[in-house]
């Protein structure tokens, strides 16, 4: 498990509490309470959104094809079976 240090918990929460004093000034630059990623993170969350928006982009063309041949089942008229006399 991830847990976070006591000092880096109060250094965190001193951040929470100066960017919560913050709100209400509209003209001055929000306090950040995190620190900034770094490089390594920013490319790993490129990365996902990448592979996020391909698999949706596949998603939605598997839904668009299953639609598309569900309507053509619906349309096609199903052969009757000959009846017996």
């Amino acid at each position: 498990m991830n847990f976070v240090t006591k000092e880096r918990y109060d250094l965190i929460i001193g951040r929470y509490n100066k960017f919560i004093e913050s709100l209400d000034n509209l003209e001055g630059v929000p306090e950040p309470v995190f620190d900034p990623l770094n490089q390594k993170q920013i490319d790993e969350l490129k990365l996902i959104r990448d592979i996020s928006a391909y698999l949706q982009k596949k998603k939605d063309e598997d839904v668009a094809k299953n639609n598309s041949e569900a309507q053509d089942t619906e349309t096609t008229p199903a052969q009757e079976e000959p009846k017996e006399n």
